[in-house]
């Protein structure tokens, strides 16, 4: 049986980072004897006509497509166009589909399963229901139809020992002449899931239980990568890596000592409120070079308002540490919180101006389903309102799902433009400003000229 592993492609171009989501998917279903191919649009920057016809001449017997909000309606149109060419079951995964399951279903009669939250096991699953081995009732974690009626099974237990999954299956990004992974690439790790905090915005699939990889394990993976690709650069995609407990002093005293901090250089994402000078210290020796900060406002009150429970302060402090330890920052923002006004606005703007980070991503807000900013905004609290209906509209550059009473979408987009120009211009770092509209031109032009009726 042959299963084909699909993503979308994305004008965001400067993001070229193997599918955490198909590479584990692969993985699993591999070391189960199963032939699998992934085509991921995004990465290899395959336009939907091609990735149709390439899906069609690899004739799968099950296709898998991975979603998030934005894409879902182009997926679903990529997936009708194959099944009207090749006899295939449709299996589809991702947040959005997680968070709204019926009504994803209803909405796109192509889906023939759905796969609720994590889904290596229960993608095996339907592979096994699909030769004939297994009830579709038996597997957890799937949404389907029968008989016409929409039936949806007990959700599947979360992966409590993730050290039993291979390792994410990026040998598959060999494809089309990709010599692979090099000194100049960053290899992308998971070292654990789920994330504790409570922030409005995030939906959280992996659940709010913290699941970790032992140190051994994840040391594996670096020097197998090491050994196959002769990587030299890791990105942490945990959603909190950085974080001074004792499993993560652990993991980075035996990158020290096991000589692995000399060999590779990494970066994590982290809270401010995370940070202090022991673990920073730690994380620089171990091998640090960047650390990325969910900064997203400069107010307090929103900060306390989104349940971020960070403060200005906080946020100041810990900038303040890591640029003395030389390592480099990366932070990201966001525009339109619940009671945000233009007033707030700017605030986050002057922060991001004063902070001075090495790099900056400045997003709108985005109502993604099963986040507490969708149901707000579906009730009309905070002044909220949904603009748009239509799930292309759900991106947080350049996306117009959501505006307030009283502030425009429009007026919140020039925000965001002039959050970047004051950014670059008033820190007098206009090389830097030209080197970040070449790097991501199809996204800023987006940004840029994009022309929304009020």
């Amino acid at each position: 049986m042959k299963i084909a592993l699909v993503k979308v492609s994305s004008y965001q171009k400067w993001y070229k980072i193997p599918s955490f989501a198909l590479g584990y998917l692969s993985a699993v279903l591999e070391k189960n004897g199963i032939e699998v191919k992934i085509f991921d649009g995004r990465y290899f920057d395959i336009k939907d006509k091609q990735l149709i016809d390439d899906l069609c001449g690899f004739s799968p017997e099950i296709i898998g497509f991975s979603a998030m909000t934005h894409e879902i309606k182009r997926t679903a149109k990529i997936a009708e166009k194959v099944k009207e060419r090749v006899n295939v079951k449709v299996v589809f995964g991702g947040c959005h589909l997680s968070a709204l399951p019926e009504e994803t279903m209803e909405e796109f009669l192509v889906i023939d399963y759905g796969v609720l939250g994590e889904g290596e096991y229960t993608l095996l699953d339907i592979v096994t229901h699909a030769r004939g081995q297994m009830r579709i009732e038996e597997i957890d974690g799937v949404i389907f139809r029968k008989d016409g009626k929409m039936i949806r099974n007990k959700p599947r237990e979360l992966i409590s020992d993730l050290d039993l999954l291979p390792f994410a299956a990026f040998d598959q990004y060999y494809r089309k002449g990709i010599e692979g992974l090099n000194d100049k690439s960053i290899y992308p790790i998971l070292s654990s899931r789920g994330c504790p905090f409570s922030c409005s915005f995030c939906m959280r699939i992996l659940g709010r239980k913290v699941r970790y990889r032992s140190a051994e394990n994840i040391i594996t993976e670096i020097e197998l990568a090491i050994d196959k690709y002769g990587i030299q650069l890791i990105d942490f995609h945990d959603e909190i890596f950085l974080f001074n407990n004792e499993r993560t002093n652990g993991l980075l005293t035996k990158f020290i000592e096991s000589g692995l901090s000399k060999k590779i250089k990494w970066s994590g994402l982290t809270r401010v409120d995370l940070i202090d000078q022991k673990i920073i210290e730690l994380a620089k020796e171990a091998g640090c070079y960047r650390i990325e900060l969910g900064v997203e406002s400069g107010n307090d009150g929103i900060l306390k308002r989104i349940n971020k429970n960070t403060t200005v302060s906080q946020i100041e402090r810990a900038v303040d540490i890591i640029k003395k330890s030389k390592i480099k920052i990366s932070s990201y923002y966001i525009l339109g919180h619940p009671g945000e006004t233009e007033a707030t606005m700017k605030e986050t703007i002057n922060l991001a101006v004063k902070l001075n980070t090495d790099y900056i991503a400045v997003g709108i807000m985005v109502p993604y389903p099963g986040t507490e900013i969708y149901q707000w905004a579906k009730e009309g609290k905070f002044g909220y309102r949904l603009r748009s209906a239509d799930w292309d509209t759900y991106d947080k550059y350049g996306g117009s799902a959501l505006e307030f009473e009283g502030l425009s979408f429009k007026k919140i987009l020039n925000f965001q433009r002039k959050a970047y120009l004051d950014f670059y211009l008033k820190n007098l770092r206009f090389i830097d400003l030209i080197k970040f509209i070449f790097s991501r031109w199809a996204g800023i032009l987006n940004l840029l000229f994009k022309k929304y009726a009020d």
